[in-house]
């Protein structure tokens, strides 16, 4: 409706009054429409525009389908997200992957801003603060070994462009790690850090360098995760049961058992899981917020308030943004701020909620209505059965008759045809009979 103030003023966009979200973008490949791999970098508003077929919608359906595996245990090959509703059928597996060639993968990857994650050792912590950019990705594809499930095929992770690790898939829903970049700038510090804690030593030599380079050799292989949803979590060692960390002294030099190489062997799977997890955590946790308000194709009727009883299409189909801006004050704001500011939209309008009617004045004028009306027809009932006399089983008729021209079944008045056997011209039991009856017929067409 067209406003009658001034633009409403600019909302506060201070850093303190906004929550920073770690993802900074996200890309795919072979997936619908792209074959090569596509980057799209993610801001607090972020506009995808193009020619009809250049894949927009692809675009948000590889969000659909990370938020589907999040929110459904894993599920892929999927056809009606749990987001999209009755507006997004990807098809399954073999609709969604590029050209429908089911033997290939489905790359799908995530950019991270590492302040962002919620790591609980700041050790580990401070090793993330030289990087700018994490990401990580799986590959999503037909499992051979397992009925042609479609599963996590492979999982990597990256720091500001560097592979630090990749991982492949194995029977029963595992990956396996198949690299570890122990040089990387992540990796080496964290070895370093865990030498000096557990063993004393404030520098490694090149012999032990070479050490710790054959048992990291060995090690990886070893090392497993599993997928539950969409990203890896629980890294472990394969047929091992993790010691407890917390509980275990350092290592004295001395004691020639306790060498590097257990230390190593005992101490990266636990700081990798730690890693990992937090990533995946992070990740889930922000995709399980994604809410799709489908084509903005629904318009809300004029008095939106009583449109509620929507089909299950209601959501996805545009109509759940109507239901954001009646309910929260504080988005129909910034909307207005963009409708109305003379650098943004330039809009003569502005969305207000009226209160027509509250609902407890409402149910007060329902009730007494009500009951007036049913207390009125009941007397004028009571009338007719007096003035009628023998011709009253011909009045009960009609209104049986009026009634079943309403569509409503014939059993939830069913006291009115018994009253038609045992009717007299006792106004008394008309009473007794068709009161009951006029308050099942009101509350069954409620």
């Amino acid at each position: 409706m067209p406003k009658k103030n001034s633009p409403p003023q600019k909302t506060d966009s201070s850093a303190k009054n906004k929550a920073n979200s770690p993802i900074t973008g996200f890309r795919i490949s072979n997936f619908k429409a792209f074959a090569g791999s596509q980057y799209i970098p993610i801001r607090p508003l972020t506009l995808i525009y193009g020619a009809n077929s250049s894949g927009k919608s692809s675009i948000l359906h590889s969000l659909l389908l990370a938020h589907h595996a999040i929110t459904n245990e894993g599920e892929l090959d999927v056809y009606r997200t749990k987001a999209g509703g009755d507006s997004v059928d990807l098809g399954g597996f073999g609709q969604y992957v590029h050209k429908r060639d089911r033997t290939r993968l489905v790359e799908w990857a995530i950019d991270l801003d590492p302040s962002n994650i919620n790591l609980s050792d700041k050790g580990l912590g401070s090793l993330l603060e030289p990087i700018k950019k994490l990401t990580v990705g799986v590959g999503i594809g037909m499992h051979s070994s397992e009925n042609g499930g479609i599963k996590v095929r492979s999982f990597f992770l990256e720091a500001d462009g560097e592979r630090v690790l990749d991982m492949s898939s194995r029977p029963k829903g595992r990956l396996q790690l198949d690299r570890l970049d122990h040089k990387h700038r992540i990796i080496s510090p964290l070895i370093e850090a865990i030498i000096e804690a557990k063993t004393f030593k404030l520098k490694v030599t090149p012999q032990e360098e070479e050490e710790i380079e054959q048992v990291i050799k060995i090690l990886v292989p070893k090392i497993t995760a599993q997928v539950y949803s969409f990203l890896p979590s629980t890294i472990q060692v394969k047929n091992s049961h993790q010691a407890n960390i917390d509980s275990i002294t350092p290592v004295n030099p001395q004691n020639r058992q306790n060498t590097l190489a257990d230390v190593i062997r005992l101490f990266i799977p636990y700081r990798l899981n730690d890693i990992v997890s937090a990533i995946t955590q992070t990740v889930e946790s922000e995709l399980e917020k994604l809410r799709y308000l489908g084509p903005f194709r629904a318009y809300p009727p004029r008095h939106f308030a009583f449109s509620r009883q929507q089909d299950a299409n209601w959501h996805a189909g545009g109509g759940y943004s109507w239901d954001i801006l009646l309910n929260n004050a504080e988005v129909r704001n910034k909307v207005n701020a963009w409708l109305g500011d003379t650098d943004r939209m330039k809009t003569p309008y502005e969305l207000r909620e009226r209160t027509l009617l509250p609902d407890s004045h409402l149910e007060h004028k329902l009730d007494s209505l009500l009951t007036k009306s049913l207390h009125d027809f009941t007397v004028e009932l009571v009338f007719h059965a007096a003035g009628f006399g023998e011709n009253i089983q011909e009045e009960i008729e009609r209104i049986i008759t009026d009634l079943e021209d309403t569509g409503v079944a014939n059993s939830q008045f069913w006291q009115i045809c018994c009253l038609k056997s045992a009717v007299d011209s006792n106004s008394y039991s008309l009473m007794r009979y068709f009161f009951p009856v006029c308050i099942i017929t009101v509350l069954s067409r409620k």
